[in-house]
């Protein structure tokens, strides 16, 4: 009975962080919209720059439209385009949360979107939008 307990406490704790952390990314103020098509033999293409005003926020992306459901990576990138998050590699929409690594206060940043999936000659549209701070 004890096991079945604290098991029940596992999942419960288990559930509320999901929701936190699934809340988290969509009450986030998504303040650039992005309609990009990726470029032959998987070459990345960029959203508009965006200046991040806190310390601490993480940034955030809401991908609305993936028009080939192939695997698709999001990475935040700076002015010599050196990753300053995670990678989200996704082939779904949604609302998803960088983890805040190297961003900091004061600088530029935009989001770069490739993929590695189908064929070199293909293209495909995303669209979504995004903040390099959560609120």
């Amino acid at each position: 009975m004890n096991k079945h307990k604290r098991f029940v406490g596992f999942g419960i704790a288990s559930l509320l962080c999901t929701l936190a952390i699934s809340t988290n990314a969509m009450a986030a103020n998504y303040k650039f919209d992005f309609n990009v098509t990726t470029k032959i033999f998987h070459g990345a293409v960029y959203t508009g720059y965006a200046t991040k005003y806190t310390k601490t926020e993480s940034p955030v992306i809401a991908i609305t439209q993936n028009s080939s459901g192939v695997h698709m990576q999001y990475t935040v990138v700076n002015d010599e385009n050196n990753a300053r998050t995670g990678t989200i590699n996704t082939n779904s929409t949604g609302h998803f949360v960088f983890g805040n690594d190297n961003t900091a206060k004061g600088y530029r940043y935009k989001v770069r979107i490739k993929t590695d999936d189908g064929h070199f000659w293909n293209t495909y549209t995303v669209k979504g939008a995004w903040n390099i701070d959560t609120y």
